[in-house]
């Protein structure tokens, strides 16, 4: 239940998108059906220039909600986006969501995250993802759960298993207070990808705290398809190391085992032809790798034992995808330091499945 004190709160929801016809609708309808309850709620859509159906339908949703509003982002990156929204509103507002256009939010999402904020002195609070697949397929249910697994990836909010309520070092969509962009500054602008990341690396830098808390639920819909996560685990990893060349932190050691796994699977071999015994170093890395693989797919699975090969070369591909994105920008990183700042910030390709 939404109790007055939080009835009465200016918040100003953003939520950035690009070419998300198939899933506009579903992510607007989660988010209206709860701010009714908040009349100073206004609920902004910064589009990245879609080619698809996007703002049409957006635009149909305004006819009937005066609470939404279109801004434009020509140069359709997230960072650029939530500032252009924060800064037109940022004089008038007691709390920001910076939410995801590829989710659907829980009924209570928006009075929970309030609730949490004035029952705590964070800066910040946010919850769990529930990860469900982009298109209901069996490879599609398989990434979910790959990448629900702590194996597959190891941020704490996308675990099944919740904790309670604590401090963490970063959250999904999160709800920020009024004064939190004054306090600590807005999204870097240089980063396509990982400007959350570097935002609360910031926050804790300078003393702030996020919170983390299992009454904060989302439904994040994830790509169905191998080649799908396979370009965004590159381009993720290829960022991590972009990101660090431009801010010089923001991300934990977790972000770059993916990148420490493929170097040892391509420069042990090569250094045991030059100091053999290396080879036995490779042999026990690849064994463990197996066994934690395995391990982690029979409690991915859910009974359906039959499908193991599958989870394991799941869990396989994203490690590597991961890794050889990270590589590659290592690789890159001179000709994409020399660049200028507009081609350094080019869109991404649209998002695949």
């Amino acid at each position: 239940m939404t109790n007055a004190i939080n009835s009465d709160k200016r918040i100003l929801l953003i939520v950035p998108m690009r070419n998300e016809e198939k899933f506009v609708a579903q992510c607007l309808d989660s988010l209206l059906s709860q701010i009714d309850a908040f009349p100073n709620a206004v609920l902004v859509c910064v589009d990245g220039s879609s080619a698809d159906r996007t703002q049409k339908i957006i635009a149909q949703y305004q006819v009937k909600y005066q609470q939404i509003v279109l801004i434009n982002n020509p140069d359709a990156i997230k960072p650029i986006g939530n500032n252009l929204a924060i800064k037109n509103y940022e004089t008038e507002i007691d709390a920001y969501f910076i939410l995801d256009c590829h989710s659907q939010y829980a009924s209570n999402y928006i009075s929970s995250c309030l609730e949490v904020l004035d029952c705590t002195d964070a800066d910040v609070v946010g919850g769990y993802w529930q990860i469900e697949p982009g298109i209901p397929c069996l490879i599609g249910r398989i990434i979910a759960a790959t990448t629900s697994h702590r194996f597959g990836m190891a941020a704490t909010y996308r675990r099944k298993h919740r904790l309670p309520e604590c401090e963490s070092d970063c959250v999904p969509f999160g709800c920020f207070r009024g004064d939190f962009f004054k306090k600590f500054g807005y999204f870097d602008e240089r980063l396509v990808r990982n400007e959350d990341s570097e935002l609360f690396s910031r926050v804790k830098r300078h003393g702030g705290k996020i919170i983390l808390s299992p009454k904060i639920i989302v439904t994040y819909f994830c790509r169905s398809t191998f080649r799908g996560i396979i370009q965004n685990c590159m381009v993720n990893g290829k960022w991590n190391i972009y990101s660090t060349w431009i801010s010089g932190y923001g991300l934990q050691f977790r972000h770059f085992v993916p990148l420490f796994f493929v170097l040892s699977l391509i420069g042990l071999p090569i250094l045991s032809t030059i100091f053999q015994p290396v080879l036995w170093l490779w042999l026990v890395m690849v064994c463990l790798y197996c066994l934690l693989a395995f391990v982690s797919s029979i409690q991915a699975c859910e009974k359906q034992y039959q499908y193991i090969p599958l989870f394991c070369f799941t869990f396989f591909m994203i490690h590597i995808s991961y890794g050889i994105g990270s590589l590659i920008g290592i690789l890159t990183l001179p000709i994409f330091a020399t660049k200028s700042t507009e081609e350094r910030q080019r869109p991404l390709a649209d998002r695949i499945p």
